[in-house]
């Protein structure tokens, strides 16, 4: 502490800018207050769940310098064990809130940049019977290419 002294740096205000450090929980309550309202109440749900169920029960009070991508890797391990495509998800919104809180300089480097993701597979999508219903005559009424011999 006496070399810390000697050197200028004052040991109760290393002090305070470590306790007042923002938190994964303070970002998230940031991100939340400010990116939210402009997505639809759906992405804003899902968005909620992530954050409550996955991120700040594991990683809230972790503050954001102290972060580091071996835990978001283990988080997102952990979550794809269960739901592999949520743990995606859940990745991809912790990515885009550290990359929010790079803008704002609380961080230098985004730890969710980078890290492997589950592979997700595209769905066959069948019409239901209203869309039969209401686009059928127009499928049928389409021109069909000429069939060859």
């Amino acid at each position: 502490m006496r070399r810390d002294v000697d050197q200028g740096i004052d040991p109760l205000e290393v002090l305070q800018e470590e306790a007042s450090a923002p938190t994964v929980t303070a970002l998230w309550q940031e991100l939340r207050a400010e990116h939210l309202p402009g997505v639809s109440a759906k992405h804003a749900t899902e968005q909620e769940r992530y954050w409550t169920r996955h991120i700040l029960p594991r990683q809230g009070k972790k503050k954001l310098e102290a972060l580091r991508s071996h835990e978001v890797d283990a988080l997102h391990r952990e979550i794809s064990a269960r739901t592999p495509v949520l743990a995606n998800r859940a990745l991809a919104s912790l990515r885009k809130a550290l990359n929010f809180a790079k803008r704002r300089e609380w961080i230098d480097r985004n730890v969710a940049e980078g890290g492997r993701t589950n592979p997700e597979h595209g769905r066959q999508r069948y019409l239901g019977t209203a869309q039969h219903l209401r686009d059928g005559p127009a499928w049928s009424a389409r021109p069909r290419p000429e069939s060859r011999p």
